[in-house]
């Protein structure tokens, strides 16, 4: 993933391979006088039982994990090497909610579903995905530099809600959401302060780590 200049980008951290998903912005909900999107029509409606049918599939490029801050103050001509620490703050499980126990619907099957329907590659029902022991270091080395920086580890989050069968089957339909992950996390640094937009989960990173900004 090509990084902004505002990122240090000699990162090595003993994480799987990095990958990530763009991060669209939120789009307002039309008003009654705007037109709706044409669309193109169906030569059929076709429901099928035994089937996942899946509403609109969203990321979310989601924050992790977290180092503490660490001034840099590199003259230049000097480079220096420093080992961030991180601290997961979230754990993520691959499932379907709600609780879908007595239901006909295997969360796995719902999983494959959406792999299929989307082309992703997703975490496998009932996995869990957090930072272990050995994946909470990350090692960079800097040349000039001065500042405060912060280390994250990020995940790009599916979710989707489905329904599976139609009812005109005399069976019960059921719905819910799978919620999963893109595999690969990645690993990027930010400076406290800077003056632009910061993705996601930098910019909650920056609300946790970096301190109170005085507006005043």
């Amino acid at each position: 993933m090509k990084k902004a200049a505002r990122y240090v980008t000699a990162l090595a951290v003993a994480l799987s391979a990095t990958s990530c998903a763009p991060q669209t912005e939120p789009q307002a909900s039309p008003s009654p006088s705007t037109k709706p999107a044409s669309r193109p029509a169906p030569t059929s409606w076709a429901c099928q039982a035994g089937r996942f049918h899946w509403g609109k599939v969203t990321h979310k490029d989601t924050l992790v994990a977290v180092s503490d801050a660490h001034r840099e103050d590199i003259p230049d001509g000097k480079t220096e090497k420093f080992t961030y620490h991180l601290s997961p703050i979230r754990t993520l499980t691959s499932a379907v909610t709600p609780d879908r126990k007595g239901d006909d619907v295997n969360a796995q099957a719902a999983v494959a579903s959406l792999e299929s329907a989307t082309g992703l590659e997703l975490a496998m029902a009932g996995a869990t995905f957090t930072l272990g022991p050995g994946e909470r270091e990350l090692s960079t080395s800097s040349g000039k530099s001065s500042g405060v920086m912060v280390a994250v580890v990020s995940i790009d989050a599916v979710e989707a809600p489905f329904s599976y069968g139609c009812g005109n089957d005399g069976k019960k339909v059921v719905r819910g959401t799978l919620a999963t992950w893109q595999p690969g996390p990645y690993s990027s640094l930010f400076k406290c302060g800077i003056k632009e937009k910061l993705p996601r989960p930098e910019a909650e990173a920056e609300a946790l780590m970096c301190g109170q900004a005085n507006n005043k």
